[in-house]
């Protein structure tokens, strides 16, 4: 049966051994389950198989939302497990005009439970995926991709025309430009999602290619309960080398590779008292073939890890990006969830930001963003760009709700 009690941790041992044992009719008789059948929940196990095959867990601990680490060796990873790979050495951060140097909130030192948050050196926290995560999906192909309905999502990435009546929504800031690497300081919150086919994102976007050649990798802070399991704002990234067809969140498949112990991928983020208005460091950098994050500025300590560009296997993101994106996004089913704070950006006292928004070039330069705003649903989101001294990004609204204004407003009176 799956693991029901949230406020306590399955052994890892028990864990590996309950998937052996697991069988489609419990799963499928859970409340939110969605899994398709039979067949499509023994590829789930198989997956499960392979994934924890021969891996090892130092010790576990939950997340602000319940969800389960594990802190494995570097080396047994999914992009690392069995290759031989070393581990790349990231590159010094540049020094951007602002100094910035935030990584949020600090972590708490241990969770609910008194275990310890932070892996021990030489391994990584690792979102433990479970057959109850999994069966939230209809196919495991339906877990991979972006979209928590399954759907493609390239109709709203793809550069040739960007997709209104797809099931995505979107406001953000472009601009198409030769990129080694790009920022943005963004603040989280958490918008109300009303269904488990729906999620809203801040997020930055880095992409090449174009339709089938579409390549990106992606950051920020997402809200998506069939994820999730929680509706905590959660950290993450994703990736597809090949206009999602293929490509998956976090440390779910093979691809980034985490050399960081502290940062959690797919992990909830902890309010920071009085409201979500939390800002995190996003920055990609493109060095020696590899696309490092790092969240905050500061030293070399802050590398999270790296997509390797042999991954987009000679495509446009294994040489640079050609595009970057800023904004929200989100999906959803007959109604919209709020973006950001759900406030429009014209309030701009109130509205989900991005900010001290640029790309490096070919040489390390900082470069200051130029963006085309694009908000098709401005009766949903809308989003409006200042510039000094900083270029900001102002975006957001309240979807197809307008209690997410009010609930808004509510927070911001918190703050004062």
């Amino acid at each position: 049966m799956p693991p029901t009690d949230r406020n306590s941790i399955q052994s890892y041992q028990d864990f590996i051994r309950s998937l052996g044992d697991a069988r489609f009719h419990d799963f499928a008789a859970a409340p939110d389950a969605a899994v398709k059948d039979v067949s499509a929940f023994e590829a789930m196990k198989s997956y499960l198989a392979k994934l924890y095959e021969g891996v090892e867990a130092a010790h576990s601990f939950l997340d602000a939302g319940g969800q389960v680490f594990d802190c494995i060796p570097i080396e047994q990873q999914p992009s690392l497990k069995g290759t031989g790979r070393k581990l790349a050495t990231p590159p010094e951060p540049p020094v951007l005009s602002t100094g910035a140097t935030s990584l949020g909130p600090p972590p708490r030192a241990r969770d609910r439970l008194g275990n310890s948050t932070i892996c021990p050196p030489g391994t990584i926290p690792f979102r433990r995926i479970t057959l109850e995560n999994l069966a939230r999906f209809a196919t495991l192909r339906e877990f991979f991709q972006k979209s928590p309905d399954g759907k493609d999502a390239d109709k709203f990435e793809d550069e040739a025309g960007r997709d209104d009546t797809s099931d995505h929504r979107y406001a953000i800031g472009s601009q198409e430009a030769e990129i080694y690497g790009v920022d943005s300081f963004m603040t989280v919150w958490q918008p109300k999602i009303g269904s488990d086919q729906s999620f809203s994102l801040g997020q930055l976007w880095l992409a090449g290619g174009k339709k089938k050649q579409l390549q990106t990798i992606e950051s920020g802070w997402q809200v998506y309960p069939k994820m999730y399991d929680t509706d905590l704002p959660c950290l993450f990234i994703f990736w597809t080398p090949d206009a999602y067809q293929s490509g998956c969140y976090n440390l779910s498949c093979s691809g980034f590779v985490q050399t960081n112990s502290r940062i959690k991928l797919g992990g909830a983020m902890e309010p920071d008292e009085p409201s979500w208005h939390i800002a995190y460091v996003y920055f990609w950098r493109l060095f020696k073939g590899n696309w490092w994050l790092y969240l905050g500025l500061d030293t070399v300590a802050s590398a999270v890890g790296y997509y390797p560009a042999m991954i987009f296997n000679d495509g446009q993101m294994a040489k640079n990006a050609t595009r970057m994106d800023f904004g929200g996004e989100t999906v959803g089913e007959d109604t919209w969830p709020a973006m950001g704070s759900g406030a429009f950006a014209a309030d701009t006292a109130a509205a989900a930001t991005h900010f001290n928004l640029g790309y490096l070039d070919q040489e390390g330069a900082f470069n200051r963003a130029d963006l085309t705003l694009r908000q098709p649903t401005p009766e949903l989101y809308t989003a409006m760009i200042t510039s000094s001294p900083f270029i900001f990004l102002y975006y957001g609204g309240p979807g197809s709700d307008p209690d997410q204004a009010t609930r808004r407003t509510a927070t911001l009176a918190r703050m004062k």
